[in-house]
């Protein structure tokens, strides 16, 4: 998901007055141009970052992989992500993750509130997972979270 506000609109304000009307429509139309040369480097990066998730997935031996790319807001995309999905997986930072990189990223106490399904939360460096603690309050919540941990090997007991 690529954020929307990486491709808002370039401000249209009218500078005529203090820099000249031809200046200030060049200066318009070039900055124009730059935004959409920005989107398309995105656009690009976000591919590269996909084709190299399906990289790393297929040397593991994950099979079925649906690579999809929108531009917008992911919290409000969840519910269509969440609908074929058994297990969320969210890194803890997002794109600003060097700034306050002490606190957790803008969307992820969102999106972990608003998700029906279980959330792994990830940090930026991979770190193999050598035990897992659950907190069981009986609710229907918990045993389907205790389901899930015991299917993907990671409940004993």
């Amino acid at each position: 998901m690529t954020d929307i506000r990486s491709q808002q609109v370039v401000s249209t304000g009218n500078f005529s007055g203090s820099i000249g009307i031809d200046a200030s429509e060049n200066l318009l139309n070039r900055l124009v141009e730059l935004e959409h040369e920005k989107a398309k480097i995105n656009h690009q990066r976000a591919k590269l970052i996909l084709q190299t998730a399906a990289s790393h997935l297929k040397s593991e031996g994950v099979d079925r992989i649906n690579l999809i790319h929108k531009t917008g807001f992911l919290v409000d995309c969840l519910d269509e992500f969440e609908a074929s999905s058994d297990l969320i997986v969210l890194g803890k930072r997002g794109e600003a993750a060097n700034f306050a990189s002490s606190h957790l990223g803008a969307n992820l106490e969102r999106i972990v509130r608003s998700s029906r399904k279980p959330c792994l939360v990830v940090p930026l460096e991979y770190q193999p997972i050598d035990r897992v603690l659950l907190a069981y309050d009986g609710s229907s919540t918990g045993k389907k979270c205790c389901n899930l941990s015991e299917n993907l090997g990671y409940f004993r007991g």
